[in-house]
């Protein structure tokens, strides 16, 4: 490949680099490297990444020789029970994601099994937990007797966590294995010449993943009004039609569900394609609402739903808004397909709320907690700038980079089979 895997680029970070990330995301503080003799670029890289590194003296024989290393750093400075847990996970597995660590993590909670290995249609894959007290047992083991053959001995404290992903099975070993990593989630920020050209592009990006290409986070923004209904919204019980037409604002429907929405200067707009493999939750409607929305409200405040009581607290309301002390200030709609979602969302952060009692009529189905508050006194801004809110998105969705080709013919075709088609637009 080129060089050593493990600084192979992924995205706009390297291998080592994208796998650290991903453990400490899932709430692992000490993360310890163990790094053969003289790679020094990869102990650099490791500890930038806030790992401890344990770099060796000379080559070991085996996986577990080395592993051994790694667990006597751990026990002369942590000090750990024997109910502590640890993690096991070879640092060449560029697909381990943070969901897959937090499950083990609390699966270990649960239940009496001592360690905890992910299996995918049953085939045994990474990262394994084990708890402590296993350390002695396998400080004991034979020469020739490796880790795996050590769990298969203790089959009866052993648990397998069922995960409907093969990415717990991919390691790199081969230029094959590398190319295969491509297809992740990919980060584009493009707004194109029309509303429904954007619009087409995100359905496009639903097709094209459908048809095996990348996982999408999207960006994009509009700088004047323009009404997009949801793909069952009715127009007559929605849009001030006389006003719109009056003004020059034009009218449109999206593939996905949920309410009507103003597009403006100042809300921020995003897609999400992703793969329903990316985690489980995401095979359920309502538990998908709860997992991608839990991730903004991770970028947005820092902290994970749920996030508590209080007006400054970022609270999922309804089934698919987010909002502070019961003022919105995103919503959000999906369109589901056989293998990939795509979830829409709006983040209001300069929004001109005035311009929404011109445009659009109370929601004739309202979730509890807007009561009959008009559009004014029911929404608000966010306090943050436009760079700031995709930066923290990214930061959250960790994309392996950008995309650099899209669609591009999908759009066209789309703009003009469906989106300019006035029996779509106007078919409510």
């Amino acid at each position: 490949m080129g060089r050593p895997k493990l600084l192979l680029p992924l995205g706009e970070t390297t291998v080592l680099e994208h796998v650290i990330a991903c453990v400490r995301r899932a709430g692992v503080e000490q993360v310890v490297v163990v790094i053969a003799p003289g790679a020094d670029a990869l102990a650099e890289i490791a500890t930038k990444a806030g790992a401890q590194v344990v770099q060796l003296t000379e080559e070991t024989p085996d996986m577990r020789a080395t592993c051994l290393h790694g667990l006597a750093w751990i026990e002369r400075h942590l000090q750990p029970t024997p109910e502590d847990a640890w993690l096991l996970l070879p640092a060449d597995h560029p697909t381990v994601d943070a969901n897959i660590v937090e499950a083990l993590l609390e699966a270990a909670t649960q239940g009496p099994a001592t360690i905890l290995v992910p299996a995918h249609q049953g085939r045994r894959g990474h990262p394994t937990l084990l708890r402590w007290s296993h350390v002695e047992g396998i400080r004991a083991l034979a020469p020739d007797v490796g880790l795996n053959a050590y769990i298969r001995q203790h089959a009866d404290e052993t648990r397998e966590l069922p995960w409907p992903s093969v990415e717990v099975l991919r390691d790199l070993d081969t230029p094959e294995d590398y190319a295969r990593l491509q297809p992740s989630l990919r980060y584009l920020d493009l707004t194109l010449p029309s509303v429904v050209e954007n619009l087409a592009l995100d359905e496009a990006l639903l097709e094209d993943a459908e048809a095996g290409g990348p996982e999408v986070l999207r960006f994009w923004e509009w700088p004047t009004p323009a009404v997009v209904l949801g793909a069952g919204s009715r127009v007559a019980d929605d849009v001030h039609v006389e006003a719109c037409d009056a003004d020059g604002v034009p009218i449109t429907r999206r593939s996905s569900g949920g309410g009507t929405v103003l597009l403006n200067a100042g809300c921020l707009l995003f897609s999400l394609v992703l793969r329903f493999e990316r985690n489980p939750a995401l095979g359920d409607l309502h538990a998908s609402y709860r997992f991608i929305l839990g991730r903004i409200a991770e970028a947005i405040s820092g902290s994970p739903l749920p996030l508590g009581e209080g007006r400054n607290v970022v609270a999922l309301e309804g089934t698919s808004d987010l909002a502070m002390g019961e003022r919105k200030f995103s919503g959000n709609a999906q369109q589901r397909k056989r293998t990939h979602l795509l979830h829409h969302g709006s983040l209001l952060y300069a929004f001109d709320f005035a311009l929404l009692e011109r445009y659009l009529k109370l929601p004739a189905r309202r979730p509890a907690y807007r009561r009959d508050r008009s559009h004014v006194e029911f929404l608000m801004n966010l306090p943050f700038p436009v760079m700031s809110l995709k930066a923290r998105f990214r930061d959250v969705w960790a994309p392996m980079g950008s995309l650099e080709a899209w669609p591009k013919e999908r759009v066209q075709r789309l703009v003009q089979e469906k989106y300019l088609q006035r029996d779509w637009i106007r078919r409510r």
